[in-house]
């Protein structure tokens, strides 16, 4: 099962362009036809929200910054509608085959070591909203705990792996694996940009 992460939902719904869109739109059919289940977090849905929300409280204030702010105002999209696209964003995900599974509760069993984890994410990444980073963890340790200790070598035999359109958190999550985990398994964090690859070559 793919998990994707909220920049990559807002590509799926269209509020960071057709071309995005129409992009994603491929991935899923492709990962699809593999056999790959799509899906997203709960907590991924909270912020999905959230930042569709952000976004219609800025788009008619000069303040107002970002790709989904800039998308809404190039398509004449206006704040009523992204209020509306926040309140059906699960109903329009599910209509692209995407579902929202409820994020894992913690099992002391599975826990990853989040301490070491946020000091790679700050090697990395410059978060400018604390909470994005909790949310970061939270998908690292949720992709852990579906994996129940197992360290699959190749994609096909991952339980889970959580998808994102973010680079750095991506290679964070990967030294994470080598580093603290010592495994050799298929990271838990890889980009879109690399399973559209993988998908192709499949």
């Amino acid at each position: 099962t793919f998990y994707f992460d909220t920049a990559i939902l807002l590509n799926c719904l269209g509020l960071n362009g057709p071309e995005k869109q129409a992009s994603l739109s491929e991935l899923l059919s492709l990962v699809k036809n593999l056999g790959g289940e799509l899906a997203y977090f709960s907590h991924t849905l909270v912020e999905l929200k959230t930042v569709i929300g952000k976004a219609a409280d800025f788009i008619d204030s000069y303040e107002g910054r970002g790709s989904v702010i800039f998308n809404a105002r190039q398509s004449g999209t206006t704040r009523s509608d992204l209020l509306l696209a926040a309140e059906k964003a699960d109903e329009a995900l599910a209509r692209m085959g995407l579902e929202c599974r409820d994020t894992p509760r913690y099992f002391a069993e599975y826990q990853i070591d989040e301490t070491a984890f946020e000091n790679l994410l700050d090697e990395e990444l410059s978060y400018l909203n604390p909470r994005a980073k909790e949310h970061d963890i939270n998908s690292l340790r949720s992709i852990y705990v579906l994996r129940k200790g197992a360290s699959p070598v190749s994609l096909e035999r991952c339980k889970a792996v959580f998808v994102t359109s973010n680079g750095r958190f991506a290679n964070a999550s990967q030294e994470y694996c080598k580093k603290v985990e010592t495994s050799s398994e298929v990271s838990p964090v890889i980009t879109d940009f690399s399973l559209i690859n993988i998908s192709w070559l499949k």
